[in-house]
């Protein structure tokens, strides 16, 4: 598919930047395809919102082996497009519990140990 110019310098941006910034965070910086790999690029499941983007809606954290793979014609160009997307987005939302479950287990693991040895 062929960008606009348009669509480069919003990528250049500081204000995609931030978005992006955010949603690597969301998954603690893992990709939601390849969990075992660190999340380098955002990746657009579509562009009906484009600029104005919300992580797990419109875009979601990939490694750049993970961006490749979806990419791939078998996904991006065929009618499993809306399914890959969907799977994405619930593998986004499995990411995102399991790093709000840690942050809390980490949090009670310190809380405890302020407790025991104060």
């Amino acid at each position: 598919m062929k960008r606009s110019k348009d669509y480069y310098a919003y990528m250049r941006s500081p204000k995609w930047r931030r978005k992006s910034q955010f949603c690597h965070r969301l998954t603690g910086h893992r990709c939601v395809l390849l969990p075992w790999r660190k999340s380098e690029e955002c990746h657009h499941l579509h562009y009906f919102n484009f600029k104005h983007e919300m992580p797990w809606i419109d875009i979601v954290p990939l490694s750049r082996l993970g961006h490749s793979i979806v990419h791939l014609g078998l996904f991006w160009n065929s009618p499993l497009r809306p399914v890959m997307g969907c799977l994405l987005r619930i593998s986004m939302f499995v990411a995102m519990v399991l790093l709000a479950i840690s942050q809390i287990f980490r949090l009670i693991k310190s809380t405890m140990r302020v407790l025991l040895y104060s």
